[in-house]
């Protein structure tokens, strides 16, 4: 609808975000399969890494990978959950956060990451924010506990100044159509 000129939150009406009407009208000019297949390709990585990080062989990343497939495949298989399109972006996060938290290094760059992922989850449905909002949290209280006050400063700045990235063009989009409230 959006590529044949109709306005999200105007014309036609939805309770997800933005993003995954971005996402549709990308997937409507290359192909709803390209999109899931791209996004599903990332999920399967970033499992990958997981299970590879967690057990120290690279064939539990395999496995973790060929099992998370069928989990995976019902919200693939209906296709065009909002689900589908924060996975990537979340077991990126998963993967940082696990890494940082058994490596007790808690990495200020890697909050840049955790902003995004909350702005794309914000911007498709504000319940699939949830997940790295456990992360960051986690990762907060281990950082209280270590009394790294100048880092959870720093980090809270980058993570928000990560998230208006993705979250202020669409607010600003919908603004000057006039449908800010709307989007909100």
């Amino acid at each position: 609808a959006w590529s044949k000129g109709y306005m999200p939150y105007g014309d036609l009406f939805d309770h997800k975000g933005p993003y995954i009407f971005l996402v549709n009208l990308i997937g409507y000019h290359v192909g709803f399969m390209a999109m899931q297949t791209i996004n599903m390709a990332f999920a399967l990585f970033f499992i990958y890494l997981i299970g590879e990080y967690i057990s120290e062989k690279w064939y539990v990343g395999i496995a973790s990978s060929l099992l998370s497939v069928f989990v995976l495949f019902m919200p693939y298989c209906d296709g065009n959950y909002t689900e589908e399109y924060c996975m990537p972006f979340l077991f990126a996060s998963f993967y940082l956060a696990i890494k940082s938290i058994r490596e007790e290094q808690y990495k200020i760059p890697y909050v840049i990451l955790y902003g995004i992922t909350a702005g794309i989850c914000l911007m498709t449905r504000a319940t699939n924010f949830l997940p790295v909002a456990v992360c960051i949290l986690v990762i907060i209280v281990l950082l209280v506990m270590k009394k790294d006050y100048k880092n959870i400063f720093i980090s809270g700045l980058l993570f928000i100044g990560s998230m208006l990235v993705v979250v202020a063009p669409f607010a600003i989009y919908f603004a000057a159509k006039g449908l800010f409230g709307e989007f909100i």
